[in-house]
């Protein structure tokens, strides 16, 4: 691992990349530690920057690890045998070997043959016995190992997106801002009002004019949180590990901005949190789900149940208390032949963990056999832990099949949605 490493550096050093060397070092010094170093360790030993030891420095640190991930790739590409590489979800360095190397290190037939022939009649028996035991213990290893994916692009959740780039797009849950103003003047405030989640929701808003409508604006702003937008770039890792190059394809597109109408024509990957989920999916979704939304988007209440999954509230900023979050992750069919791949959460935290954990095929294996057979519609979900930015893994609580038909011919809706409650005056939020 060492000698890997050395050879790499030499090669990245000559780049003038100081930071990447500086990274690269730290990662492989740590890399013999039984635990990962967190960012906020990352943070300060590489960039040399307290505020990085609360979180600050999360988003650069993730950007400098993605950049040494493909720096190692381009290393190793086209070559055979040993390569270091950063596991996804990790801050740290492995040495990967080609299984082709670890089984040219079994002893051959020849070997035990020879030794059971210097053996008396009961050693000869106890070696048989041990021999039959590895080779049962062997055949149950090996198939263990057919049974997990032995790519992304075999898991249950992107085998229906298999080669089908050009046919896919990517669509961001995103908020619609609108301003205020006094009298006359520049608008001086923007708000995000979780009851006025669209243009259209303001028209009508406004159409039903309350006293302070003279003073709204449509600025035609929406925003997406970081933490969404992070997610973004693992999910396109494991999409372009699933259809190769022509990842290059595939449009992103905000769903404030998405026409229904792709819904007929492309298989759809929806990102986001449950309360920036766009209508024209959720509605279907949720009358497929087992779960429905509590009085509030950090509430899921299972149908047959009842049991409640509630979220913690907001913690106030810089308090240190860790946070549980729940995680979703559905595969769904569209309207037709098309599918719809959910990652979403009760908050971004939980979001970002779906989409962490989407790329991971030991999850996804985790996630197979929980599901038992191969499915075309499913859900699952996760327990979230977060504290600040930071995200400590996922628990699986509940994977189940779905049905999904008629779903789309439904013309009610599956529930009343918090944000589509009947309210006076919107409740601002600056």
């Amino acid at each position: 691992m060492i000698e890997q490493g050395q050879r790499f550096r030499a090669a990245i050093e000559s780049k003038r990349s100081d930071t990447l060397v500086r990274l690269f070092d730290f990662l492989l010094e740590r890399s013999f530690d039984p635990e990962c170093p967190k960012e906020s360790e990352i943070a300060l030993a590489i960039l040399g920057d307290i505020q990085g030891a609360i979180g600050t420095q999360g988003a650069n640190i993730r950007v400098y690890i993605l950049r040494l991930r493909r720096k190692l790739e381009e290393y190793y590409g086209g070559t055979s045998g040993e390569r270091l590489i950063i596991p996804r979800g990790e801050y740290r360095i492995v040495l990967e070997r080609p299984v082709a190397d670890e089984a040219t290190a079994t002893p051959t037939l020849p070997i035990v043959a020879r030794l059971a022939s210097r053996l008396n009649r009961r050693q000869a028996l106890v070696l048989c016995g041990i021999l039959v035991a590895n080779l049962a213990l062997a055949g149950i290893v090996w198939t263990n190992r057919a049974s997990a994916p032995a790519s992304l692009g075999q898991s249950s959740l992107w085998a229906p997106l298999a080669g089908q780039a050009k046919a896919t797009k990517v669509v961001v849950a995103d908020y619609f801002l609108f301003g205020k103003r006094r009298g006359n003047g520049l608008p001086t405030e923007i708000i995000r009002d979780m009851s006025i989640a669209s243009r259209d929701d303001y028209h009508n808003y406004i159409s039903r004019g309350s006293g302070e409508v003279q003073d709204m604006v449509d600025l035609d702003l929406h925003f997406v949180s970081s933490n969404v937008v992070f997610a973004l770039r693992c999910l396109w890792e494991a999409f372009r590990s699933v259809n190769g190059p022509t990842v290059g394809d595939v449009e992103i597109v905000p769903a404030s901005q998405a026409d229904p109408e792709i819904l007929k024509a492309f298989n759809l990957i929806y990102v986001g949190p449950f309360d920036a989920l766009d209508k024209f999916v959720r509605n279907p979704l949720f009358q497929m789900s087992g779960f429905r939304i509590g009085s509030t988007y950090n509430s899921l209440i299972d149908k047959a149940s009842g049991q409640q999954f509630l979220a913690d509230g907001a913690i106030p900023a810089g308090s240190q208390v860790p946070r549980k979050e729940f995680g979703y992750i559905a595969l769904i069919p569209g309207p037709g032949a098309k599918h719809i791949i959910i990652i979403s959460g009760t908050g971004d935290a939980a979001t970002a963990q779906m989409a962490d954990l989407a790329g991971d095929r030991t999850r996804l294996a985790e996630l197979a056999k929980k599901l038992g057979r191969r499915t075309d519609a499913f859900e699952a979900l996760y327990q979230v832990r977060t504290m600040y930015s930071e995200r400590y893994g996922a628990d699986l609580l509940i994977a189940r099949r779905i049905h999904g038909d008629g779903a789309w011919d439904k013309s009610r809706a599956s529930q009343i949605f918090p944000n589509e409650l009947v309210v006076e005056k919107p409740k601002s939020r600056r």
